[in-house]
């Protein structure tokens, strides 16, 4: 090739033509600088191996391709046209385009499972308008009878009686619910006798008969009325027990015996239990029998 034989012609790769009949220029790429960004274009520079003519071209656009971010809706709908635009990271570059199918193109945006005991609901949205449309109802799972739960855990609600085994409480592990259930049998019951006590005149008796322990549940028992006191021979006095009848007006006995009232009474049933006890104070002042 003897192309610097020539006139010397600058031209671009893949568009010279040859200098003379004899010699075309032979280029190589010798340097290629490259945009920083899809802001800066790429400079390239050729160099003919033969005689060392160069040239330069740059880029219309840089080499680095632009950086779109999503797609935004900016108005319209599906129906008039949706306008969605999108720009470029880099350099603020932006594209336009309008979306105009005729219908919805729908995503699912919120999608809640159905439980044991609830519904769920499926809601979806158009991805180009952001139409939303008619919530989805999604029925309760029936393949599931009743809660399902992990019987490893559990709280304890109540310890295990004669009229009611234990209950401990557990969590549905598809509903969250909390769940109450029988755990084991119930326990046996432990009955004690009962000594029958013949009713006085104004304390009610009964036969013999049995009472759990630990439940305090009665087997057996019938109760007796009171007699009522009896004064035959018309001495104020009870015929029975010896309780003196006052005249309305006059001073009665003071002893305990003679109190009104649930407490005091209860007081004169514990501290009579003692008398008859260590056998003391069978009657008062009075004459009425303390036991």
């Amino acid at each position: 090739a003897v192309c610097e034989e020539n006139d010397k012609l600058s031209v671009k790769p893949n568009s010279y033509e040859p200098i003379s009949a004899t010699g075309e220029h032979d280029y190589e790429l010798m340097e290629s600088i490259e945009g920083s960004s899809c802001k800066d274009p790429t400079i390239e520079t050729y160099k003919c191996k033969v005689c060392g003519d160069e040239y330069t071209i740059e880029s219309e656009e840089g080499v680095s391709a632009h950086q779109w971010g999503e797609w935004v809706t900016t108005g319209g709908d599906c129906s008039t046209g949706v306008i969605q635009i999108r720009s470029c990271t880099v350099c603020s570059a932006q594209e336009q385009k309008v979306v105009s199918t005729g219908i919805h193109e729908l995503i699912v945006k919120v999608r809640v499972e159905p439980t044991c005991e609830e519904e769920g609901y499926i809601i979806r949205v158009c991805k180009n308008c952001g139409f939303e449309d008619e919530k989805e109802i999604l029925p309760v799972d029936t393949s599931i009878e009743g809660h399902e739960v992990n019987t490893d855990y559990y709280k304890t609600v109540s310890k295990a009686t004669c009229t009611l085994a234990e209950q401990r409480e557990y969590t549905c592990i598809h509903c969250g619910e909390k769940v109450v259930k029988a755990y084991g049998e119930m326990l046996d019951h432990v009955w004690l006798t009962q000594a029958a006590e013949v009713p006085t005149c104004d304390r009610e008796g009964h036969n013999e008969y049995y009472r759990c322990v630990r439940c305090l549940e009665e087997r057996g028992r019938e109760n007796y009325p009171a007699k009522g006191h009896t004064d035959a021979d018309g001495d104020n006095k009870c015929d029975d027990c010896s309780k003196v009848f006052y005249e309305e007006g006059t001073k009665q006995c003071g002893c305990l015996c003679h109190k009104e009232g649930w407490l005091m009474k209860l007081i004169y049933k514990i501290v009579s239990f003692f008398w008859k006890l260590f056998k003391i104070s069978p009657s008062c002042a009075c004459g009425a029998v303390h036991y």
